[in-house]
């Protein structure tokens, strides 16, 4: 039983997890054994049989609930030992004894293997640079000695919570500065100091970036904590401190994507690509499709760049083959990593996109217990919450998502907008409209509707926009507005603005 297959097939990770950079396996092992000791110390071995995880092992292991038996270590690990020695010694006689057809078959072997490499480094110097997820090593000390338990504690919750966002390679300190060296993207250190203050708990923070030793950013988290558990305490401070460093927009992702080359392909491609959908941009859109395409072509089974590429593809449902690629994009992205955040908010997305709001609102809800400190997930649950109905859900998890983060998701100011719009208050809804990036259809519905109900003297330079982008939605307005909530307001609004619509008897009186 390895580390390694845990990672897989319990944990969720992707088949490029590396045990040495990520200690997910090491921390959860460790609150099973933990969580084993305090179910015995209070409920004894019921059923007659004790469940036990030796240390340095991750094989579980029965025994009869009688007196305490210490296991012996396994004699098959001597077993499989001496039999691959053996074995290694009669290949080294074999090939002492290698007639010459099998020699030359060797020979060939061999002029094989450097070809090989040869192509790798001519595909090495001649493709785009190859970036990936950058390593973090995470430190957190008590300020005084009666904090150090909690302080482990909050340490190994905030390693959990960071690795949930799998957008960040978790390394223990010893692991070997030379090999971080050797990767593609930066190293960098966070440091916390935890703090009692005044029977509350506080956590002062800071983000280097390892190689310079720039200080990039730092912060106070101040944590409630009289009258709650110290259980509650710990998860929140962790959170807090998981919802700063992870995300894609935080500081470290930030720092990577600014410090990457811009042809770069592999993970500065998927926060780039993320960073396209919340701005909405045609021509970021087609960048990113081109850069996924490119990074998923050097290597197929990397599970987030699927996913954002079903995203980048359902974005725009213009056309129809794109819809069904991402749909089949998204299926493929959760069957290699079925506890991805990432995969999981694409497949409800497609879910929705195929007219399946229950499954889509089923595998959001997956999605959100696989990472809660998600904004992305959240706010993208929030709008196919709103879109499907159910409003206050919608908007009460939009605002939780606004609180996540210190630049509000895209999909979060959507929901609010289209809320406030829906409880016509205006000015607020044309409001939180300018906050949202880009210049998509939506979005500048959203604008110019708002400022039509205003009568406002911009109405008019926004409804030239909107034409603009889609010279014939007043023509296909029930095609287009088909998609968005509160369609016959909003048409409504776009009147006000001066839109005519032929098969819209609604607005085209509210334009007379």
């Amino acid at each position: 039983m390895k580390a390694y297959c845990i990672a897989i097939d319990v944990l969720g990770r992707t088949s490029a997890f590396e045990a040495g950079i990520d200690p997910i396996v090491r921390i959860e092992m460790s609150r099973l054994r933990s969580a084993l000791d305090s179910y015995y110390e209070a409920y004894g071995a019921t059923g007659g049989i004790r469940v036990q995880i030796p240390r340095g092992s991750y094989l579980t292991r029965f025994y009869s609930a009688g007196p305490e038996e210490t296991p012996s270590e396994p004699v098959i690990g001597i077993a499989e030992s001496a039999s691959t020695e053996q074995e290694a010694s009669t290949a080294v006689e074999r090939g002492r004894r290698l007639p010459p057809t099998a020699a030359l078959c060797a020979a060939a072997a061999v002029a094989g293997v450097c070809a090989t490499a040869l192509f790798a480094v001519w595909r090495l110097l001649a493709d785009p640079v190859w970036t990936e997820k950058p390593i973090v090593y995470v430190k957190l000390e008590a300020a005084d000695a009666g904090l150090v338990q909690e302080a482990s504690l909050v340490r190994e919750s905030l390693v959990s919570a960071l690795s949930s966002f799998q957008t960040l390679s978790i390394a223990e300190p010893r692991y070997s500065a030379a090999r971080a060296a050797n990767r593609v993207g930066h190293t960098y250190e966070i440091d916390n100091r935890y703090y009692d203050d005044s029977g509350n708990r506080s956590v002062w923070w800071q983000v280097v970036e390892s190689r310079s030793g720039d200080v990039l950013k730092s912060g106070l988290e101040n944590i409630g904590a009289n009258g709650r558990g110290q259980s509650l305490v710990v998860q929140e401070a962790a959170d807090a401190l998981a919802r700063r460093f992870a995300p894609t927009r935080s500081v470290i992702n930030d720092a990577e994507l600014r410090d990457s080359p811009e042809d770069a392909i592999g993970n500065a491609c998927i926060l780039r690509a993320e960073y396209a959908l919340e701005a909405g941009g045609p021509d970021q859109i087609a960048a990113s499709r081109r850069c996924l395409d490119a990074t998923l072509s050097r290597n197929p089974r990397i599970s987030d760049a699927t996913a954002v590429l079903s995203r980048i593809l359902l974005s725009d449902s213009s056309a129809t083959a794109d819809v069904a690629a991402g749909i089949e994009l998204a299926r493929k992205a959760t069957a290699e990593a079925p506890l991805s955040e990432r995969a999981q908010t694409a497949l409800m997305v497609a879910q929705y996109a195929t007219g399946k709001k229950v499954a889509a609102i089923e595998t959001g809800n997956r999605a959100i217990s696989l990472n809660p400190n998600s904004p992305d997930a959240t706010a993208a649950f929030a709008l196919v919450l709103y879109r499907s109905g159910f409003g206050a859900a919608g908007v009460s998890m939009a605002r939780e998502a606004t609180g996540m983060s210190d630049a509000a998701p895209r999909d979060a100011l959507m929901v609010l907008a289209f809320d406030a719009y829906a409880r016509k208050q205006y000015s607020e809804a044309s409001l939180l409209a300018e906050q949202i990036n880009g210049r998509d259809f939506s979005v500048q519905v959203l604008r110019t509707a708002a400022l039509g109900e205003l009568q406002s003297p911009e109405a008019a330079e926004r409804l030239a926009e909107l034409r603009a982008l889609d010279p014939l939605f007043e023509r296909s307005a029930e095609e287009r507005f088909a998609v968005l909530p509160l369609s016959d307001e909003l048409k409504a609004g776009l009147a006000k603005a001066g839109a005519r619509f032929a098969s819209n008897q609604l607005a085209s009186s509210e334009n007379e």
